[in-house]
């Protein structure tokens, strides 16, 4: 299992009576699924659902310095010199971190193990290719990049993200 909440109904807005047809939103992708707190019931001014579109409640904190960015979040791993390779950059605002940079596919299976309790520094630039971890073409699609990381002083946490794998046409 890649990433699970248990869904229970005290987790919607407490003002609402009748949670049928209400879909309930997180308001942070960066921060855990499973913390409580993250989640709510999605705007009445937006018929209580934003299918396909920003949550309505999305609010992203900016109390962590800790980050990683994916550039570009669409590659195209043919080998023609455009978008060949994706890079994840980090920067972190203290040091003696490890991390684990793993990427899945839609299906939530692990097809490429990149860092595997790597010792970073502060800041630093990971670059991928496409390929999986039996060195294979991966097939156009959605992938999720989760990104974990520790601290000697006891500090862990983890991001999780999306890039696309593309088709150049």
């Amino acid at each position: 299992i890649f990433d699970e909440l248990k869904y229970d109904d005290k987790m919607h807005f407490t003002l609402i009576d009748n949670k049928e047809g209400v879909s309930l939103e997180r308001i942070d992708f960066n921060r855990k699924t499973n913390d409580r707190s993250n989640w709510t019931s999605a705007a009445s001014t937006s018929n209580f659902a934003t299918p396909t579109y920003k949550n309505s409640q999305y609010l992203k904190s900016n109390n962590n310095a800790e980050f990683l960015s994916i550039e570009p979040e669409v590659f195209t791993p043919n080998n023609d010199g455009v978008n060949d390779l994706v890079n994840f950059t980090y920067q972190f605002n203290k040091n003696n971190y490890t991390a684990n940079l793993n990427i899945y596919n839609s299906n939530g299976n692990l097809v490429k193990m990149l860092l595997n309790n790597a010792p970073l520094g502060t800041e630093g630039i990971v670059s991928w290719n496409g390929l999986s971890d039996k060195n294979q073409s991966l097939p156009v699609g959605i992938y999720v990049v989760n990104f974990e990381y520790f601290n000697t002083d006891g500090t862990t946490d983890s991001l999780k993200k999306t890039l696309v794998i593309g088709k150049s046409f």
